[in-house]
């Protein structure tokens, strides 16, 4: 399962990532961010990565032209 939390939703689950809501993984910007949260079906681990919105869609353009 993939659920991406973008920054305007991020005080709804405040409680369950109150710890990664503030710096970028990908260039260390502070601020707007977006949870992208990636985990098995049913499972209760996982992998937390904070994306800017400029690093998000570059993931997203790496991911498309890998699939190609």
């Amino acid at each position: 399962m993939i659920k991406l939390i973008r920054n305007s939703e991020i005080e709804q689950h405040k409680t369950r990532y109150k710890f990664y809501n503030n710096r970028c993984n990908g260039c260390n910007k502070v601020g707007d961010v977006n949870i992208l949260e990636v985990r098995a079906d049913e499972s209760s681990g996982g992998t937390v990565i904070v994306l800017c919105d400029e690093c998000l869609k570059k993931l997203g353009k790496e991911i498309d032209e890998k699939i190609r």
